[in-house]
């Protein structure tokens, strides 16, 4: 019976020590890629890195400033990742498309840098994405429709890039979208009456474009905007009007609420 007892004992300590190679052997997979952008040799800990967080021995938050160099493609293989915040330095190259790959990543900052090339369209697989930040860059090319898909998003932010084409009807589709800045592109053409939809925008920064025809009075519908800004784009004066609709909207809905309110205390007494 001691020997059985034993026996157990001796493999359940295997079985430990298999478990903590392989979850060892997991973080130092996942290091190997980002010690290249830091700089260290493969066998570095980067769990040990300021900036870097680690859970159950996967990286799951980068926060790092002032890179230099490339963004590695092996970056795609950090399957538990929920943030990278890689602003704020001197990054070119494009983003590799491998991106794609990081169905937990939910906030994505390479706003700051020198990155190059188009937005890959595989940025669209990344359904639990709330914020994109890739302004301030030298990005190139239209906005892929397929990041227009990204239902949880936000945060929008492609400003001071080079992006040309239109604005795509399918920004209506970003429903819980909060702030929208492309400012300081190349983009053309009108200004989609989908963005009406956009209920919960509170900022929609579209200034020095190329944009022309009229602001569609759509907008009007997004009540909780702030954040208004056209200047030095080609848009004809129906933005006074926009303007005046969304605060006669907001005017009758306070007036209303007071009504109710009156009402109440009427049939109270």
């Amino acid at each position: 019976m001691k020997i059985i007892v034993l026996v157990i004992n001796l493999l359940f300590f295997i079985n430990n020590i298999f478990a903590l190679k392989v979850k060892r052997d997991a973080t130092s997979e996942e290091c190997k890629y980002i010690n290249k952008l830091l700089g260290e040799g493969e066998s570095y800990n980067c769990c040990s890195h300021s900036g870097i967080t680690c859970e159950n021995n996967y990286i799951t938050d980068i926060i790092l400033h002032k890179l230099t160099g490339e963004i590695p493609p092996e970056i795609g293989n950090l399957t538990n990742i929920k943030l990278i915040e890689l602003s704020g330095g001197e990054l070119t190259g494009t983003i590799p498309p491998e991106i794609g790959k990081l169905t937990t990543l939910i906030h994505f900052y390479l706003n700051n840098n020198k990155l190059t090339g188009t937005i890959p369209p595989e940025i669209g697989n990344l359904t639990n994405l709330r914020i994109l930040a890739l302004s301030n860059n030298q990005l190139t090319g239209s906005i892929p429709i397929e990041i227009l898909k990204l239902t949880k998003l936000e945060e929008l932010s492609l400003s001071n890039n080079q992006l040309t084409g239109s604005i795509p009807p399918e920004i209506g589709n970003l429903t819980n979208l909060q702030s929208l800045t492309l400012n300081d592109n190349q983009l053309t053409g009108p200004i989609p009456p989908e963005i009406g939809n956009l209920k919960q925008l509170e900022e929609l920064t579209l200034k020095n474009n190329q944009l022309t025809g009229e602001v569609p009075p759509e907008i009007s519908k997004s009540t909780k905007l702030k954040v208004f800004d056209l200047r030095d784009d080609k848009l004809g004066k129906t933005i006074i009007f926009v303007i005046i609709a969304i605060i006669i909207v907001v005017i009758v809905l306070m007036c209303c609420c007071c009504t109710l309110q009156k009402m109440k205390k009427c049939c109270h007494k």
